[in-house]
């Protein structure tokens, strides 16, 4: 988004067949790390194949310091994968596509 950045730092690489966790850092548009952030979506996206993944196991908490993670995040197969993430950061929603390694 124009209005924020998002770095996502996985736990373990993600890799199909295989639910891993990640942790959310936003920056607020002057680039400095915030904690006014709501992260409200994370969804593991397959262009190529135009929808998502099984996101029923995924949970997503607030940790201290204005980070998140995200839990039971799954990738039902390998090839090209986005994940959209929508947030409200210091007031501004936006939302971010980030493009993840071909898995």
């Amino acid at each position: 988004g124009k209005n924020w950045s998002v770095s996502i730092i996985w736990d373990k690489a993600p890799e199909p067949g295989t639910a891993t966790m990640a942790h959310v850092h936003f920056k607020d548009a002057a680039g400095t790390e915030t904690m006014d952030a709501q992260l409200t979506k994370f969804m593991p996206m397959m262009p190529s194949m135009g929808h998502g993944s099984d996101m029923s196991a995924q949970q997503i908490m607030q940790m201290d310091g204005g980070m998140w993670m995200v839990k039971g995040i799954n990738f039902n197969m390998g090839g090209k994968w986005v994940i959209e993430i929508d947030a409200t950061v210091a007031g501004k929603a936006d939302s971010a596509v980030v493009t993840l390694d071909e898995l």
